[in-house]
């Protein structure tokens, strides 16, 4: 476990003074990643010679940025995959940020398709699609699916959940009628040309950031 502020801790890291987010981030690291090696960005994000940062925000401004940098996947981001999943399921981390995490796996795991939704008939200028790839493969190895209960009351919570489990599992004529009815899309739609998979995500990706905004809005 980590020390207390301002002593070493018995893992060698040698605690500056440090934003409380980013104490628990870097607890669960070690504790979670004990006995393995942590990805290569721990260094960056929880090293002695890094910070201090003014705030839990811009740590975590600075915790999304390192892994999935400016919203694109790069040759790195698939090893910080693990970063993310490691605080996403553990409940220390306040419920907000863990919502906030899944978003962000999320959101590389459908890179490729919200991409291609957003600047369709063309390309993201910066897209790799090698490197989303491994991204995407990597969250879909590593990520358990241990928030589905976390805001199951919420209304809004609920519905994206259920259009969540459809995607997954429907049929292409359901996932069209949930993508273009009025009770569902409710955020911007994409062009009728887009693949019916790449509007079902764009689609997706737009809910998850109406539940984040109303956690952030309930919980500031």
């Amino acid at each position: 476990m980590i020390g207390d502020a301002g002593r070493e801790s018995p893992d060698g890291l040698d605690e500056l003074f440090e934003p409380e987010l980013r104490r628990i981030f870097r607890t669960v690291a070690v504790d979670r990643f004990r006995g393995f090696a942590m990805p290569p960005h721990a260094g960056l994000l929880f090293g002695p010679e890094f910070g201090p940062w003014s705030s839990g925000r811009e740590f975590l401004g600075e915790f999304h940025n390192e892994i999935h940098h400016q919203d694109t996947c790069d040759d790195a981001t698939a090893q910080g995959v693990p970063l993310l999943v490691a605080p996403a399921v553990d409940d220390r981390v306040p419920a907000r940020e863990r919502m906030g995490l899944v978003m962000a796996l999320f959101r590389i795991a459908i890179e490729a398709d919200r991409h291609r939704a957003e600047y369709w008939p063309g390309a993201h200028p910066q897209a790799d699609p090698t490197a989303a790839a491994r991204a995407r493969a990597a969250v879909g190895h590593h990520l358990a699916e241990a928030l589905a209960d976390e805001c199951g009351e919420e209304a809004s919570a609920a519905g994206y959940l259920r259009f969540v489990t459809l995607v997954a599992g429907g049929t292409d004529r359901q996932t069209l009628t949930a993508v273009t009815s009025p009770t569902v899309s409710h955020g911007r739609a994409s062009h009728p040309g887009v693949p019916l998979q790449a509007r079902a995500v764009h689609l997706l990706d737009q809910m998850l950031s109406q539940v984040r905004a109303m956690l952030l809005a309930r919980h500031p």
